[in-house]
């Protein structure tokens, strides 16, 4: 009696943990089997818009129903900042003794914008910053 027991043995091509950046496209770098047969991916636990650590699986079956199977770790990481966009002119001009109203900005990403009116000093004549930024 022949019998052939041994399962496809998966190879992954490229690095693992394969690090890719959050809201982007995911493009698997690949995998192969041994023996040649076709590979499915399966990425349903993967989700591209949160930071975290996935695991994406593969398989493969030959002929006598051996199946293969292999892992990688999707890491999603957010490298890029924001471009935060300020809503009106950079400098604005207010009159000492009133309350200071920011115009506002917007995050290119949709988060939101705070606004570090700290220095600012309403009721001496001067020059000051307003920081806006994005919270991590």
């Amino acid at each position: 009696i022949v019998r052939d027991t041994i399962a496809p043995v998966l190879s992954l091509v490229g690095s693992n943990p394969y690090i890719v950046e959050r809201g982007t496209t995911y493009n698997d770098p690949g995998v192969t089997a041994d023996t040649g047969e076709t590979v499915s991916v399966n990425t349903s636990q993967l989700n591209m818009s949160i930071i975290g650590n996935y695991l994406v699986y593969y398989s493969a079956t030959d002929a006598a129903g051996n199946t293969g199977t292999a892992y990688r770790t999707v890491t999603v990481r957010d490298t890029i900042a924001p471009v935060i966009t300020l809503t009106g002119s950079s400098t604005y001009t207010v009159e000492r003794g009133t309350t200071y109203n920011d115009p506002g900005a917007t995050a290119d990403t949709g988060e939101t914008v705070s606004v570090n009116t700290s220095q600012l000093n309403m009721s001496t004549v001067g020059s000051y910053t307003v920081l806006q930024s994005h919270q991590w």
